[in-house]
């Protein structure tokens, strides 16, 4: 097709007598025509570069086409970000376990945080729950762990501040997990 407005391209309609040339209609070519009709030029690849004009031969003259080719690419770049892990195994016998400060950074894709605690062998745990200010994007539970066997003890919907929550097991597990990059939510538990 052709266009008398130079800055916008015409559609380009392939037709059979183009074939042989070795152009299809995923070449991927803008072209834009200044002037009258004109055919689509094969794809660059096929072209071989022209000799050298003589000195001081004129340019097109007039009622002769000028034909500009201009190959458009485009590069998507998407980068994926996994959570910050934030593990820690405890073995004292009582402590505080709370969520991770934020520093004023961000956490990109959030964070998934478990803390392993231990005690003495035939001792249950006690878990208290002195602080929880969470959102619903985020996610807290208490595990209470037996061999291979894990059972829920509690979740964040589950939880007050001031409750007790009590494991027959020596060992816990608490995890937490946000997909907020800022300002995660709060809770601090003491166990014993």
């Amino acid at each position: 097709g052709t266009t008398s407005v130079p800055t916008r391209a015409a559609p380009v309609s392939l037709s059979d007598d183009l074939a042989p040339a070795g152009v299809s209609e995923t070449s991927g070519v803008l072209t834009t025509a200044v002037g009258g009709s004109f055919s689509l030029p094969p794809p660059l690849s096929t072209l071989t570069p022209p000799s050298p004009a003589p000195t001081g031969v004129p340019g097109p003259s007039e009622g002769e086409e000028e034909t500009t080719t201009t190959l458009i690419t485009t590069t998507t770049v998407t980068t994926v970000h996994s959570p910050v892990l934030c593990n820690n195994n405890i073995s004292e016998l009582e402590g505080l376990l709370e969520a991770p400060e934020y520093s004023g950074g961000s956490f990109f894709g959030g964070l998934d945080c478990t803390y392993s605690v231990s005690v003495y062998m035939g001792y249950g745990v006690e878990i208290r729950v002195e602080k929880l200010n969470l959102s619903k994007e985020e996610a807290l539970s208490v595990e209470g762990l037996e061999e291979d066997h894990r059972f829920l003890l509690a979740n964040e919907t589950l939880m007050a501040e001031g409750q007790v929550i009590r494991s027959p097991s020596n060992h816990i597990a608490v995890r937490f997990q946000t997909y907020r990059a800022t300002s995660p939510g709060a809770f601090k538990l003491r166990y014993q």
